[in-house]
């Protein structure tokens, strides 16, 4: 299990002062799912505040062929161990937004993230 709340308390103190930003709105405005077990999947905003304000280095991966429904969000909640951003173009999946190397790489040897869902860990 993930502990979003220490990732998201110590990325919050790395951000400038004037953004006045809590460590209780983060939680709430970052996540696409504000349970405590929701996973690593940010919002829109979590992805603005990654991208442009943390300047984080991302990986995309290619959804235009994937299905994206509950059972796969369940399993990237579940496998992710990092957090990541799904780019939806008229209600459909377009890419996969990664912030680890290292699950990127994984699912470019697997071949696509259906394979990699199914065979990791």
């Amino acid at each position: 299990m993930n502990n979003r709340k220490e990732l998201t308390k110590t990325l919050v103190a790395q951000l400038p002062q004037d953004l006045d930003i809590t460590l209780d709105r983060a939680l709430k405005t970052w996540w696409y799912n504000i349970r405590s077990n929701g996973g690593l999947r940010l919002s829109d905003r979590g992805f603005e505040i990654f991208v442009e304000q943390l300047q984080f280095e991302s990986y995309k991966i290619n959804l235009e062929d994937t299905v994206i429904d509950i059972p796969t969000v369940l399993s990237m909640n579940k496998k992710f161990k990092m957090p990541y951003y799904i780019n939806f173009v008229k209600r459909r999946p377009k890419t996969l937004i990664l912030f680890s190397s290292k699950e990127a790489m994984l699912i470019n040897m697997y071949g696509n993230l259906e394979k990699f869902l199914t065979n990791y860990g």
